[in-house]
């Protein structure tokens, strides 16, 4: 029997049942990740996905800091950061060629400050590829460097002129410039951009490719002090890179340190123009603490123009980058004598009364050659004043013979002439004095005598010995940088004097030596052309003690001329160091300069007294144009 199912009657089947709940919670599951996800990203991912949104319109620019300036003793600026200008556009190329909005940038550029468009268009294209160069976080690239500010101007002037997407932005970027030019270049030193492998050094951690460092000089020593804080501004862009509205966050660069030396820039164009197109060196200190005054060498470069001339100063067989004063050891010549002096006196225990007669040769026991005095007639006898005053050779080759080398190695070290001065430049170098040896031989005792054969020092290790000599025997460690100043005035720190030695010597050594050093100026001595030629000097009564040297570099050239002096006699305040290549005898030729340099300091000390300021004008924030 069949059963009828009533009308509007629909059976439940368990199948039907089961695919009804699946679908609901497939449904159902959907919409649990459809709201997991939006959780996770309106508020779990809240803070990545914000910062993602607002880097698409936000840039963040670095604003750069300016160095400290370089001052002398009385504030005038040495060098200093003076505002020139970089340009940079957005990147508009397109499988490797220059999009024509661009190029109507850049021909338009190219225009306004007279630089060819192919120089434009190639640095476009390559510094697109160079991350380095860009900005930090966005596209746009330089395509021009170094824009004085009167063709800024002009670019701002007709900047509507520039197709939108392709707008040239001028960005503000401190240059270093050196008002006096050459002067004093070799003390200073330069600037140059950070290579790839400084950036790899502890000392460079930090900086960034493109940053500009110093290279040498006091730019090298001070550059940690020197280096300011770059600043960041923040812009809104668009699509096109452009820059729109005004900055919603920026924080102001710092300025760096200013550093004020001990050099007095007048005396030192004084001494550049006295040494004038001649090679060599001329080194003026304070011997009270062994400061530096003023420190010339020639031939110079311009660091105003360093980076142009670069590869000509390189080839330059005169090697106007080398700091002579510090960087080439001399033979010393007859000069040594003042410093041998001491030795013969007190290590040999020898009278200053002692005589020794000069016939003009001298041929020590065991060696055949005969070796000559300076005067071939001689000078008869000779005690250590006459000896210091005459510069008599054949008495310090009979005197050297008997001290041996070691023990004019002895008074060396004393005098520091056997190690670095540890002045405050880089490169410094020195010649170890000699030391006894295997094949070292009685004639190498003679030469080194009188400052010839293998005996070689430097400049500033010849004026630190000096000044000894001057201040009674303290030796000071040469500085040429006397403090660090806030660019808001605050001293930051100070150089103070550092004591490197002291000469141990009897009373009748220093009065033997000072007495045969005034003589040689003061009375018809190797140097009497200074006191007899000066008029200034006698006026004033100014007594200056001083030792001639000739020293032989090749031979038959013409030796260097050598002269070393300090004034006045009592209570010295200036020691002055010469050394003129292939010149000739020092009393005729090393002589003249030293007294006008001596009359320059003492004229310009009373006219214009030389005063070491305590702390500098504060240097002038630098202003940020948004």
């Amino acid at each position: 029997m069949v059963s009828k199912q009533k009308p509007g009657l629909i059976l439940k089947s368990p199948t039907v049942d089961r695919r009804l709940q699946g679908f609901l919670f497939f449904c159902c599951g959907i919409f649990a990740v459809l709201v997991f996800r939006l959780w996770t990203i309106q508020i779990y991912h809240h803070e990545e996905f914000l910062e993602k949104a607002e880097h698409n319109i936000t840039r963040i620019l670095p604003i750069k800091a300016k160095r400290g300036r370089i001052l002398d003793r009385n504030g005038k600026i040495l060098a200093h950061d003076i505002d020139y200008y970089d340009l940079y556009m957005p990147i508009r190329v397109q499988k490797g060629q220059v999009k024509p909005s661009a190029q109507e940038s850049l021909m338009l550029l190219s225009q306004l400050i007279d630089v060819p468009y192919k120089t434009l268009e190639a640095r476009y294209l390559e510094m697109r590829t160079n991350p380095h160069r860009k900005f930090e976080g966005t596209i746009q690239v330089c395509v021009a460097k170094d824009i004085s500010f009167e063709k800024v101007v002009a670019i701002l002037e007709r900047q509507t002129e520039f197709p939108q997407e392709a707008m040239v932005f001028p960005v503000a970027v401190p240059v270093r410039h050196y008002p006096y030019n050459d002067a004093a270049s070799h003390i200073l030193g330069y600037v140059a951009e950070v290579s790839a492998r400084e950036l790899k050094l502890e000392r460079y951690q930090g900086y960034r490719q493109g940053d500009k460092v110093g290279k040498d000089g006091i730019e090298y020593v001070y550059e940690p002090y020197l280096r300011g804080r770059d600043g960041k501004i923040g812009v809104f862009v668009d699509k096109f890179e452009i820059q729109r509205g005004r900055p919603f966050e920026m924080e102001l660069p710092v300025q760096g340190n200013d550093i004020v030396l001990n050099l007095d820039i007048d005396l030192q164009m004084a001494t550049e123009n006295i040494l004038g197109a001649s090679r060599g060196v001329i080194v003026v200190s304070d011997p009270r603490d062994n400061t530096i005054l003023a420190m010339a060498s020639s031939p110079r470069f311009n660091p105003n123009t360093f980076s142009q001339e670069y590869h000509q100063l390189l080839a330059d067989p005169h090697k106007p980058l080398y700091h002579r004063a510090i960087k080439t050891a001399y033979i010393p010549g007859s000069i040594i004598k003042v410093f041998e002096a001491f030795a013969i006196l007190d290590g040999l225990n020898i009278s200053e009364n002692a005589r020794e007669y000069c016939n003009g040769g001298y041929a020590p026991p065991g060696i055949r050659r005969v070796w000559h005095c300076w005067k071939r007639t001689g000078h008869g006898p000779m005690n250590m004043v006459d000896a210091i005053k005459h510069s008599c050779d054949v008495y310090f080759y009979k005197m050297g013979m008997r001290l041996t080398i070691d023990g004019m190695n002895d008074y060396a070290r004393q005098f520091g002439l056997n190690r670095k001065t540890g002045i405050d430049l880089k490169g410094e170098m020195y010649a170890p004095f000699p030391t006894r040896s295997r094949s070292w031989t009685g004639g190498d005792t003679m030469n080194a005598s009188i400052g010839q054969g293998k005996v070689s020092l430097t400049p500033i290790q010849v004026n630190t010995a000096l000044s000894a000599i001057a201040n009674g025997g303290t030796l000071y460690a040469p500085r040429v940088a006397h403090q660090i100043v806030s660019a808001t005035g605050d001293v930051v720190a100070v150089m103070d004097p550092v004591v490197s030695g002291q000469i141990e010597a009897s009373t009748r050594a220093w009065n033997a030596v000072r007495k045969g050093m005034w003589e040689v100026v003061n009375s018809w001595g190797t140097a009497w052309r200074l006191k007899q030629d000066s008029k200034l000097l006698k006026e004033k009564k100014i007594e200056v003690m001083g030792k001639t040297g000739s020293a032989e570099v090749i031979k038959n050239y013409p030796t260097n001329a050598l002269f070393v002096c300090y004034a006045p006699s009592e209570n010295p305040e200036i020691a002055v160091t010469i050394i003129l290549e292939f010149a000739g005898h020092g009393g005729e030729f090393a002589v003249p300069p030293a007294q006008a340099v001596l009359e320059t300091y003492f004229r310009d000390k009373d006219s214009n007294p030389i005063v070491l300021n305590a702390t500098s004008e504060p240097a002038t924030q630098r202003k940020t144009e948004l």
